[in-house]
């Protein structure tokens, strides 16, 4: 009833994850959130029921699958790599966020959902850390879990319907961007080992040189003290050098794929009222 309803473009995206703290394991996501106009769908993907053939409801499928129906977020690519491995299914019409900034000379810091609730909302977003690392497998889910999770999709659609409003052609750009040119999921689930490859290098050449660094410098003390003292002036400069374009590139690696979108901060606001936020009761948790 609410996607027939409300289940239209754009849509506030995010999903939910229970915190796993052993390295190298992880879990499904736990909930899907969608944001409308002055609403939110929490759905618990954990204990959600499936249909006859064992399959999610076909209306909440074709909605995440519609291209032209527009997903805002942050971090929306992890988020749809993680449903994909998970369950099966591909989320299209992807906008990602965090490539939208405010400075110029900043291009290539992703911003979170709090930084852009904050300078195009106007709003202080509270992010709980006890919440975030709550069991969101738990059935039912708490009052302020669903709070939490439907907040974060709502910022998602309220930033972009925000940014439409700062920048026109921003938001059919990203409609005809999305339904020409978007990457499949397997297609970004490569992309993504592939990156994984490139900074394991990076780190490797980073511990070699560290431990070159410390050989000249430790070493057995051939050069005369001030050839020594310059020896690792050198090879400092040239380690925090290597440093540095090692944590440029992977900047880079880490927003190949978001928007790169310069928009100027709107004017400050000295009150601000968080219309059609999500509060207690504000959201719905049916899919059909």
């Amino acid at each position: 009833a609410w996607l027939a309803r409300h289940g239209s473009s754009p849509l506030g995206f995010d999903t939910e994850t229970r915190p796993v703290f052993t390295k190298g394991q992880s879990r499904a996501p736990a909930t899907l959130q969608l944001a409308g106009e002055g609403t939110c769908l929490v759905i618990h993907l954990a204990h959600l029921e499936l249909d006859s053939a064992g399959g999610w409801p076909p209306g909440l499928v074709d909605v995440l699958q519609n291209r032209s129906i527009l997903k805002a977020g942050v971090g929306v690519a992890d988020d749809a790599i993680e449903l994909w491995e998970s369950y099966g299914y591909e989320l299209c019409g992807r906008v990602e966020l965090g490539g939208v900034h405010t400075d110029e000379t900043a291009r290539r810091q992703q911003l979170g959902l709090k930084a852009l609730a904050k300078t195009f909302l106007g709003v202080e977003v509270p992010k709980s850390a006890a919440i975030t690392k709550s069991n969101w497998e738990a059935s039912p889910l708490q009052t302020k879990q669903l709070v939490y999770a439907a907040l974060d999709s709502w910022v998602g659609r309220e930033v972009f319907v925000a940014l439409g409003k700062l920048e026109p052609s921003f938001t059919q750009p990203s409609a005809q961007r999305t339904a020409a040119s978007e990457r499949s999921i397997p297609e970004l689930y490569a992309r993504r080992l592939a990156r994984k490859a490139v900074r394991a290098q990076f780190e490797t050449l980073d511990s070699a040189l560290l431990q070159q660094v410390r050989h000249e410098a430790e070493g057995p003390g051939k050069l005369p003290r001030h050839g020594a003292k310059s020896q690792r002036a050198r090879m400092r400069a040239v380690r925090q050098h290597v440093g540095a374009l090692r944590q440029e590139c992977a900047r880079v690696l880490a927003c190949d794929d978001l928007l790169q979108l310069y928009v100027a901060p709107p004017p400050p606001q000295t009150s601000v009222q968080m219309a059609g936020a999500p509060e207690e009761g504000v959201f719905d948790t049916e899919v059909d």
